[in-house]
Formats: structure tokens, C-alpha cells, sequence
């Protein structure tokens, strides 16, 4: 009986190690993709800027 309950005291502490393992990962991934919506939302942001810019110089342009 002692020995069975060493053994399953083992393997939740492998799997408890393993948890945290996994957490950690998870975190560090959802920090990534945050990075990346935020690069993401600037990129479009910046693209917005560059095609009102065309339209004002294509208006420009065409008064001239």
C-alpha cells in the first residue's frame, strides 16, 4: 500500500512538473501573439496612412 502511494505521489509531482512546464509555455506564447496583434494593428494602421496619402496626392496631382 505505502509503495503504490509513493509511486502515485511520483507521478503527480511529474505531472505538476510537467503543468508548470506547459503554463510557462502558454504564457510566453500569449505574450508573443499579443506583440503580434499589436505590430498587426500598427501595420494596418500604417497602411490606412499610406492610402490617404495616395488619394491626396493623386488629387494633388490631378488639379494640376
Amino acid at each position: 500500500m505505502r509503495k503504490r502511494i509513493g509511486e502515485l505521489e511520483k507521478k503527480l509531482m511529474e505531472q505538476t512538473q510537467e503543468f508548470s512546464m506547459v503554463e510557462s509555455m502558454l504564457a510566453l506564447r500569449t505574450s508573443e501573439l499579443e506583440a503580434l496583434q499589436g505590430s498587426l494593428k500598427e501595420l494596418e494602421e500604417l497602411r490606412e496612412m499610406k492610402e490617404v496619402k495616395e488619394r491626396k496626392t493623386e488629387r494633388n496631382i490631378n488639379v494640376f
